[in-house]
């Protein structure tokens, strides 16, 4: 469809006008959202399947509302498995808490942990031997 200049100018004009005064929506909630996803070669060849989930633990009277998200990768090809899991915890305004990340791609193996302090910021968890190390 062609439209005039002037016409084209005023719809975006109007768009843009509707779009910014929408009013902020609040944060979101998650009751148990689960998304699946298939992981194919550009054949079509399936390598394997991918899960992400987001949970809410409901506020307590002494615990504040919590976000739970994960996400899960089970692939590979004969010979080669690839294992992720990755887990993260916020606070209901998405101020992460906590992230694990636990990979195994073939023979090689990732743990990770970090915990978040609002005050001094991220603490990986060290390793056994990198601790003597300081």
């Amino acid at each position: 469809m062609n439209y005039p200049s002037g016409t084209l100018r005023l719809l975006v004009a109007g768009l843009t006008t509707l779009a910014v005064a929408a009013p902020p929506v609040g944060p979101p909630s998650f009751d148990n959202e689960q998304l699946h996803y298939n992981i194919n070669w550009p054949s079509r060849l399936s390598l394997g399947e991918a899960l992400l989930s987001a949970t809410t633990s409901k506020a307590g009277l002494d615990t504040p509302q919590r976000l739970h998200f994960q996400f899960d990768i089970d692939a590979g090809v004969p010979g080669f498995s690839i294992t992720d899991r990755y887990r993260s915890e916020a606070a209901g305004e998405f101020c992460s808490s906590e992230f694990d990340r636990n990979t195994i791609h073939g023979r090689k193996k990732t743990d990770e942990k970090t915990t978040f302090d609002p005050t001094t910021g991220p603490q990986p968890a060290r390793l056994p031997e990198e601790a003597g190390r300081s």
